[in-house]
Parts: structure tokens; C-alpha cells; sequence
């Protein structure tokens, strides 16, 4: 819930903040603040810096070991790989390099700082320099983070290096088109890996169901056809994720979108780690794990590295794998992991929302993850990296729109040099902190109004603090690296090796959680392929039922038809099929076999009777999400008490730490313009925890919060609830106003039960809270109630 909301928040930042790079804020030198016209005195928040810049820590390379330097600045040695293993055996040679090098500094004491956006968006004086980062250290981030809302004219554009980056760099300008926006951030790239940073590349991908024409296109880049720039990732709709497929209804717009991305990295002279998809195990984007099993998710990803490496002949990626942060185990952590053969590094993304000085479960918690995601990262033999980090605020500061550091009165000012350590201490190569916006929109990092006569430094509380940072010898930014990685690894041989050299594939239609009612036919895409291996499907359903695959005309795509004599033997049952080659499963899918979708009341949002009794298939409906160390179960319970009418009801069981939270989520596409309220029967536990009931309705959210309520707080009666749409709240609009929902309930997408923990409430026993909230009949309706309604039954 919390990330949920900062993501939304990420949304409000991406959408406003479009071509500022920074508040064109500028203060004379000066020894103390001045004071302004209306007599505010800036010496209120900002400091002046009393710490020194120490020299770098210059990385070398010598006899093929990698020079870094421990906590106490003694020199370290750290064996370059000679030979790695890649999902592209034809991967460039910066590719290889980048490869051994942070596997060398993974294994070092040494962690690099990252910074996304970090010299195009920044929260400081945007005449002193680029980047926030290098008005505090004389250096940019050593990995610099560049989203693909940079190649689209929203983040970045080809307006903005025309009139930026060129005056540095020099050079012609670029035209302000698609291609020229491609171009332009691709400059922007090269010049940060001239400069010593290694380059990551995330998609926070718009909604590819809401993608318009451009009306402007080019006649040679099929992405110039679109309008990519609007940012929908959070807007849920149009089962996008289950038609991005070859035959898929947006193949041929996702397609234009890797062509973009392929076009942006044809450009780049060096390597880029590309994260697309991430935080998949969340549901607030649309390829979250409410919108797509596990099985869509990793064949989705598949395609994208094939279309990429194969169709595009794109060689400079290496592929990274970087979900939320809710893994209790290695296990879990590999529920929608796409497979060794398409990933060659894993992360994990965790924010420390709301930090105390004398807190320190978050700290915990991160180092529990660390420690999962560095198992799962030896066991598989990956890279691994926090792929994002950086401290939040559940509430903006007044006037601003940012939820990330505080202007002032931080608790945690120290918070960079207890993640360098853990992370240091652990084989992750970097951690990443996101974005500084501007000083109004949010920031991750301190920043810098202006230098003062005497050079130090003006501006963020959190100043010395980050130069302290900078200053640990086990820290590597872009200048202590920029030597190493521009010239003395270049001059050793690094070898690729494929991760397999074996036929692999997965099924590219019917997507997983199809229903099969007609005669189909089954196609997958397989790779490395040779005419004597076997390519077969295995159909499981009442019978099992074996189809031999035969290779079409491009040698890559293998298919098999389902007739009515073998679809008749499947039966009526819930199944799967499974792709083997040469008898080894590479992939398997879910599927429903003759059974017709049951025909669905806009209205009833579930009454938990149309799972035959089976948990699994109601987990395969509901999506749940939770905080690190926190544990959620759903499951049909046909205890009768229980119930409210039929046979089966919700069982809702949750155990979360103190600021812990967990919930889940049902997709619902459906019109309620005729209804005014919500309803359904609960059991709740008593616990007066924060049981939140959500609504997403035409891209907003909605929440209540059922606690607030006397009738609820600690009672366990069975109740009929009846929840007025105007006493919904707008969770992430500024003072949460009411009313909202009344205007967009004709268009809703989801629903969502959620506990978070009250950390001073009587139920936290030894620093957890536990407990089963029971749901059944929860439907849309029209009521005569103005105020939320507790109908005891």
C-alpha cells in the first residue's frame, strides 16, 4: 500500500515535471542566507557545508585484478572474470567488460552509488552544473539510471538537448522528432558513459491499450507512428499484458516500442543494463501480478529479449530482473523469474518510507532481502544489485508535491552510509536511488543552492552527511571508475559463453489462463533448434494428451492443432499444457478446458463461488501483495458460520510486523454509474488494524477505511457493510478529498482488501500483529444510506 502510493505519486512527478531540469533557482555567493522580498530567511532550511572533498579513490586494473579499497582505504585485488556467461553470446565487448567489472565489484568491499536521472533532472541550482551529484562530489553517479520516458519527449528530448547538452558538447542539432528524441537521448548517454558512468535503462512503459497515432509518421521508424509519451504505466485496463504476443491485439504497438528502444541502443557507444518489467510482483503497474499469472509474465519477457537480441540484432544489453521487495524466500523470489537463459542480472527494489533515526526494522528487512536475493543470485550464478532504493515520505511536505527526502528535519541522515555498508558487505554491485525531480517534485539526494566564497557548499541539510558518503573509501562514483572503464579494461580479452547452447523455447499462444473451448492451434518459439530434436505438447486436463510440434517456414515458431476429438478427451477441467523439447519442460502454461466463462454480473465483484472449491484457482484470481518480513494467505473457507450465502467465503489471513502491510487485488472491468455504494459481508478479527477497502476507478484510487469506525474497530460479529461511493476518499490527491467515486464509477478497474499495521495498537504482540478477516457477497448497489452502514447479521 505504501509503495503503492508512491509509485502514484512517481506518476503525478512524471507527468508535470517534463522538461525542467531543475528550479531555475540562483543565489549570489554568499557566507549566510539572504533574505527575500517577503522576508522568509532560506537560512530556515539550508546549511552551508563544513566537510571537505577527499581525493579519489581511482580505481586500477592490474594482472587482470581489479584494484578497490576497504573501509580503512587499504588497497583490495579482486580476480577479473576472463570468461562470462550471457544471454547473448554475441554480446558487444563493452558488454563483457561491464559484466566481469561488476561481478569483480560485487565480490570486492566496494559498492557503486547510482542515481537515476542523474544529469538530466535535478532538485539544486541548474546553473552550477547537470547534476546534483556532481555539485556536492565533482562526479556523477557511477551507475546513472535513464528511463524510456527519456527516448519519448517526456523526461528528455531532442528540444532540450539542442538547448543543453549541445552547448557542451557541440555538434549539429537534432530535429525535434521521434527519431530525434531516440537520438538525443542516446547523446545524453554516451556523454555519461564518457564520463566514467555505466548505464541502466528502465520502462515505465505507458499503457499500450491507450496508445494513439501521432499522426506524424517518419516513413522509416515504426515508432515515430505512436504517441509514447504519455505516462500510463499505472493505469490499469485492456488485459495488456496477456495480448502483447505475436497475434496478440498490441503486438504490433509493442513491437514499434522495442523498435524505439532498439533504435536507442543501436546509438549507445557502451552497454546498458535494461530492467524492463520491473517491480512485476507488485500490482501497480499494468504488468503487475494482478493483470498476469507467473507464466505470462516470463514468456512476455522471453519475447522481449528475443525480439531484441534476434530480430533486432541488438548486442549491448545485459538483461535485468528486478521485482519488489516482498520475497520471503529463494523460492518465492523465483515465482516469476523469466529463467537463467533470459536473465544475466537479478535486483530488487525497496523504499524506506518514513525513517526514524532509532528504527531500525527497515534496515533489517533490507538486509533479509539482500541476503534472499544474493542466495538466489549465487544459485543461478547472476549479477545482483539493489536496482532501487531511496528514502520516502508517506506525506509531501506542505506545498509540495514530492514524497522522498524532507527539505528539512530528516530523521535519517545517515541513511546512505548504513545502505553502502550492507550492501557493500554483500556481492550487489551498486544500489540505485531514484530521481531528484526538482526541489518541489521530490529528490533522493541532498542538493546545492550555491557556493559560497569560501567554496563550501549552500543548500540541502543532508550536505555533509552525503560527503561523508562520498568520502568512504568502499564508495565508487563515475570519476573513480572513468579511467578503468574507458581504457585499462579494454585492453583485456573477455569471452562470452552462452547460459545454454541447447533447443530452449516457451509458448507464445494461447496465452496462460486461456480458455479453450474451440479448436486451437498451440504455437511456440523455439531457439537453437535442430531437426532432430523433438518439439512436443503435453495437454493435461481429464486425460493427458501428447501433440508433436512441427517448425514453420521460419524455423523458430513451432505449432500444433487441438481438434474437437482431442479437445472432447481433455474434458471439462481446469489444465495446463507444456512445452518439451527433446522430453525437458521448458515451459508450462495454465488453461481451462470446456469450460465456458460463467456469464459475469457487472455488479458482483466476487461471491467466491466460482472456484470449485479450489484455492489454487482463486489465487490465480486475486493478486496479493504485502511488505517485506510481512506474510499474506488467502483461501475458500466452507465453514458455514463463516459464510453469508452459498457454499464458500474469503478467508483473508495476514501476519505483518508493526509497520507492516499486506492486501489483494481483483481485476474488475465494469460500469457502475447505476450503483452509489458498496457491499459486502465481513468477519472482522478484532485487531483494529488499518483494514482498508480500495477501489480503482478511472485511474484513480480510492480508499476506507473501515478502523475509523467505531461499529468495526474491535469487533468480531458478522456484519453486512454498506460503503457509500461518496465517503471514498481520493487516496492521492492532497487532503483525500470525498465524492470522487460518484463521478468515476463508470469506469472501474479494480478492488482491494488490505491490512496495514498500527505499530501502538493493543494487537502488536512482540512487535507483530496476526489475524483472519473473512469477505463474502461483495457487489455494487444502490443504496438509500449517505454514511457508511454496519448491519450486524
Amino acid at each position: 500500500m505504501i509503495k503503492q502510493t508512491l509509485k502514484r505519486i512517481y506518476s503525478i512527478f512524471l507527468t508535470v515535471h517534463v522538461s525542467s531540469c531543475g528550479i531555475a533557482m540562483s543565489f549570489e555567493n554568499q557566507g549566510s542566507a539572504a533574505e527575500d522580498a517577503q522576508g522568509w530567511r532560506a537560512d530556515d532550511i539550508y546549511v552551508n557545508s563544513t566537510e571537505s572533498i577527499k581525493a579519489l579513490d581511482v580505481l586500477a586494473i592490474k594482472n587482470k585484478k581489479l584494484i578497490t579499497y576497504d573501509l580503512n582505504g587499504k588497497a583490495q585485488s579482486t580476480k577479473l572474470s576472463s570468461k562470462v556467461n550471457l544471454v547473448d553470446v554475441n554480446a558487444t565487448n563493452e558488454v563483457k567488460q561491464i559484466y566481469a567489472y561488476l561481478e569483480a565489484v560485487g565480490k570486492s568491499s566496494s559498492a557503486i552509488f547510482g542515481h537515476q536521472s542523474d544529469t538530466h533532472q535535478k532538485a539544486g541550482d541548474s546553473t552550477l552544473s547537470c547534476s546534483d551529484t556532481y555539485d556536492i562530489t565533482g562526479s556523477y553517479s557511477g551507475v546513472i539510471g535513464i528511463d524510456a520516458l527519456s527516448l519519448v519527449g517526456n523526461e528528455y528530448s531532442a528540444s532540450r538537448y539542442n538547448s543543453e547538452l549541445r552547448n557542451t558538447i557541440g555538434g549539429e542539432k537534432i530535429p525535434e522528432t521521434a527519431a530525434g528524441n531516440v537520438e538525443a537521448a542516446a547523446k545524453l548517454t554516451n556523454y555519461n558513459i564518457e564520463n566514467g558512468a555505466i548505464i541502466t535503462l528502465s520502462a515505465h512503459m505507458p499503457n499500450f491499450s491507450f496508445v494513439q497515432e501521432s499522426g506524424s509518421y517518419d516513413g522509416i521508424n515504426s515508432y515515430s507512428k505512436y504517441n509514447f509519451s504519455s505516462y500510463t504505466p499505472n493505469t490499469i485496463g485492456g488485459d495488456v499484458m496477456n495480448q502483447l504476443m505475436p497475434g496478440g491485439k498490441y503486438n504490433e504497438i509493442y513491437t514499434a516500442y522495442l523498435d524505439m528502444l532498439a533504435d536507442y541502443a543501436s546509438q549507445v557507444e557502451g552497454a546498458i543494463l535494461f530492467r524492463p518489467f520491473h517491480e512485476n510482483t507488485g500490482s501497480w503497474f499494468w504488468w503487475g501480478a494482478a493483470y498476469c499469472d507467473e507464466a505470462t509474465y516470463k514468456n512476455v519477457y522471453k519475447y522481449t529479449v528475443e525480439y531484441l537480441r534476434d530480430i533486432k540484432q541488438i548486442h549491448n544489453l545485459i538483461y535485468v530482473y528486478g521485482p519488489s521487495c516482498d520475497a520471503e524466500n529463494t523460492e518465492q523470489y523465483g515465482l516469476r523469474y523469466p529463467g537463467d537463459d533470459y536473465v544475466d542480472m537479478i535486483g530488487f527494489d525497496m523504499y524506506n518510507i518514513d525513517p526514524a533515526q532509532d528504527n531500525t526494522q527497515w534496515y533489517t528487512n533490507f538486509q533479509n532481502e539482500l541476503n534472499i536475493v544474493e542466495a538466489f543470485a549465487k544459485e543461478h550464478k547472476k549479477l545482483f544489485a539493489v536496482t532501487e532504493t531511496g528514502v520516502g515520505t508517506s506525506v509531501a511536505d506542505d506545498a509540495d508535491n514530492q514524497t522522498a527526502l524532507h527539505k528539512s528535519e530528516n530523521k535519517a541522515k545517515d541513511w546512505y552510509q548504513k545502505v553502502q555498508a550492507m550492501v557493500a558487505n554483500s556481492n550487489a554491485s551498486y544500489f540505485l536511488v531514484w530521481a531528484n525531480f526538482s526541489e518541489k517534485d521530490g529528490f533522493y539526494t541532498p542538493y546545492v543552492k550555491a557556493i559560497n566564497e569560501d567554496k563550501s557548499l549552500y543548500g540541502h541539510e543532508m550536505l555533509d552527511y552525503f560527503i561523508q558518503y562520498y568520502n568512504d573509501p568502499t564508495t565508487i562514483f563515475a570519476a573513480d571508475q572513468k579511467q578503468i572503464l574507458n581504457n585499462d579494461i579494454k585492453n583485456i580479452n573477455i569471452k562470452a559463453k552462452a547460459t545454454t547452447k541447447n533447443a530452449i523455447g516457451y509458448i507464445t499462444s494461447p496465452v496462460s489462463g486461456s480458455r479453450i473451448l474451440d479448436n486451437v492451434t498451440i504455437t511456440a518459439r523455439v531457439t537453437n533448434a535442430k531437426k532432430k530434436d523433438a518439439v512436443t505438447f503435453v495437454l493435461t486436463g481429464a486425460t493427458k494428451q501428447t501433440l508433436t510440434a512441427k517448425a514453420s517456414g521460419d524455423e523458430v515458431t513451432y505449432y500444433a492443432n487441438i481438434n474437437s476429438d482431442i479437445l472432447k478427451a481433455l474434458g471439462e477441467k481446469t489444465g495446463t499444457i507444456e512445452l518439451l523439447i527433446n522430453g525437458v519442460s521448458n515451459d508450462t502454461i495454465n488453461t481451462i478446458f470446456n469450460i465456458p466463462e460463467a456469464v459475469e454480473d457487472p455488479y458482483c465483484v466476487d461471491n467466491f463461488e466460482n472456484y470449485s472449491g479450489e484455492d489454487s484457482i482463486l489465487n490465480k484470481k486475486w493478486s496479493t501483495n504485502k511488505n517485506t518480513g510481512d506474510t499474506i494467505s488467502l483461501s475458500l473457507t466452507d465453514e458455514k458460520e463463516k459464510i453469508n450465502s452459498g457454499s464458500y467465503a474469503l478467508k483473508f489471513n495476514y501476519d505483518e510486523a508493526s509497520n507492516g502491510w499486506a492486501g489483494a487485488t481483483l481485476t474488475k472491468q465494469a460500469d457502475w454509474s447505476d450503483c452509489n455504494a458498496l457491499q459486502f459481508f465481513t468477519i472482522p478479527d478484532g485487531n483494529n488494524q488499518k483494514v482498508v477497502i480500495q477501489l480503482t476507478a478511472n485511474g484513480k484510487v480510492y480508499e476506507t477505511y473501515l478502523n475509523e469506525y467505531e461499529q468495526y474497530r474491535i469487533s468480531t460479529a458478522p456484519m453486512l457493510i454498506t460503503i457509500p461511493f461518496a465517503t471514498f476518499c481520493e487516496r492521492d490527491t492532497e487532503g483525500k478529498p470525498t465524492g470522487g467515486l460518484l463521478n468515476d464509477c463508470s469506469n472501474i478497474t479494480s478492488i482491494g482488501l488490505w491490512v496495514n499495521a498500527i505499530a501502538d495498537s493493543a494487537a502488536i504482540k512482540d512487535g507483530r500483529v496476526q489475524g483472519n478477516i473473512y469477505y463474502d457477497d461483495i457487489m455494487a448497489v444502490h443504496s438509500d444510506s449517505t454514511t457508511v452502514n454496519f448491519e450486524l447479521r
